[in-house]
């Protein structure tokens, strides 16, 4: 059950984020964590290939964390 909400944080955090209706430390703690997703050899288009997760609602989950501890 906590993997479900933790979805539905996410994409409700995206959602205000594309909505710029986060605080600017939130943007940045979540902007932050997305850059370092780029360039990681896991990532493919939009998925995280090691739990298999859209990553940009992963990083926008205070509670959550990359697979292989990136952050």
């Amino acid at each position: 059950m906590k993997i479900v909400w933790y979805i539905l944080v996410g994409f409700f955090n995206l959602l205000m984020s594309s909505l710029k209706m986060l605080s600017k430390k939130k943007r940045e703690l979540y902007n932050k964590r997305y850059k370092i997703c780029q360039p990681c050899d896991y990532l493919d288009k939009s998925f995280c290939k090691i739990c298999g997760c859209f990553v940009k609602a992963k990083t926008k989950v205070d509670k959550e964390e990359c697979p292989k501890k990136y952050w």
